[in-house]
């Protein structure tokens, strides 16, 4: 079985959105945030990958990109139109390549991983690690419109899995883990101890697993159903109707509590 941290968090975020997701796989638009963000991520490992450092020619590459993903792929645009996207790229981009000056080259840029973790495969992609004080800095970009507390990223499972499988491929210690955000080019820390890692991950996969064996995919109503494309299936759902609509309805954080 294999599992990327997307797949982790979409189950405990939701067992219902993961069975509908990757299960029953219902097609569904692309949401423009996460277009926009792959978008920026494939013009950033170009600038990195083929020394695009004149800021012209990355943000004609975007709008190239951008262009070509809104004719092949269906986007839902929910919070501004495409136009809007482009404005914005200008202003990532440009505030990317002044900051790039300042920070040494990336190690690696979108590091693809597959790493065993007992008779599970864990598998993902890096935005960048860097070489930093006889250690690795695992970096993370996101372009969302919002930046997430510490506190938030010291719980985040994204890292913790990354900082795993670097520890496992490397063998070098994990400095730290940088949420970088796109919009104010801030730099977000959290760390990481790969034995803790380890048993958190083992932790998580024994629930999903657990529930995936047992067929078991509850809906978990919250906040989250705002955006989600498969609310709507879920809104006449009895057990739905019956829970808290403040998102503490996942089974993995209520006994995780009660511990």
């Amino acid at each position: 079985m294999e599992f990327s941290a997307r797949r982790l968090k979409t189950f405990l975020e939701c067992p219902r959105k993961f069975q509908f997701t990757y299960l029953d796989q219902i097609p569904v638009p692309t949401p423009s945030p996460l277009a926009f963000g792959k978008t920026i991520h494939e013009v950033i490992e170009t600038i990195h990958l083929e020394g695009l450092w004149d800021e012209a020619k990355a943000f004609s590459l975007f709008r190239s990109l951008w262009e070509k993903r809104q004719r092949e792929e269906p986007i839902l645009f929910t919070d501004q139109p495409p136009e809007k996207y482009e404005k914005l790229a200008e202003k990532i981009l440009s505030g990317y390549l002044r900051r790039q000056k300042e920070l040494p080259p990336p190690l690696l840029v979108e590091f693809e991983f597959s790493v065993p973790f007992g008779e599970t495969l864990l598998h993902g992609f890096i935005d960048q690690i860097r070489e930093e004080g006889g250690g690795l800095v695992i970096v993370d970009l996101k372009s969302d419109k919002s930046k997430p507390s510490r506190a938030e990223l010291d719980m985040d499972l994204q890292f913790t899995l990354y900082a795993f499988a670097a520890h496992q491929i490397f063998h070098q210690p994990i400095k730290a883990c940088v949420h970088y955000h796109l919009r104010t080019n801030e730099e977000i820390l959290t760390y990481r101890d790969p034995k803790r890692c380890a048993e958190t991950i083992g932790e998580v996969l024994r629930f999903v697993t657990q529930n995936l064996k047992a067929g078991v995919f509850p809906p978990n109503r919250g906040i989250q159903c705002r955006w989600c494309p498969f609310a709507f299936l879920c809104e006449r759902d009895p057990v739905w109707q019956s829970q808290a609509p403040l998102g503490e309805n996942s089974p993995f954080f209520n006994e995780t509590k009660r511990r």
